[in-house]
């Protein structure tokens, strides 16, 4: 990847960050299930862009201000 590649947008950032919500044991490998495990596997593509290219932290500082934190709390 070059460094002008980017894997999201800071508004698809924005949408999937607040799409994240807490699953049951039971609901994971459901379709929704499915469907927050892409945003996070992207998410976290794009953080690690951001962490290596020493840039402004997008990812962690919309996820830490949005509360959705709970996964490791």
């Amino acid at each position: 990847m070059t460094d002008d590649q980017i894997v999201l947008l800071s508004t698809e950032v924005d949408a999937f960050v607040e799409a994240l919500e807490p699953f049951e044991v039971e609901d994971i490998g459901k379709p929704r299930w499915h469907t927050q495990h892409e945003y996070i596997e992207k998410l976290n593509m794009q953080a690690i862009l951001d962490a290596n290219r020493n840039t402004h932290e997008y990812v962690r500082e919309i996820i830490v201000n949005n509360d959705k934190c709970w996964p490791l709390k």
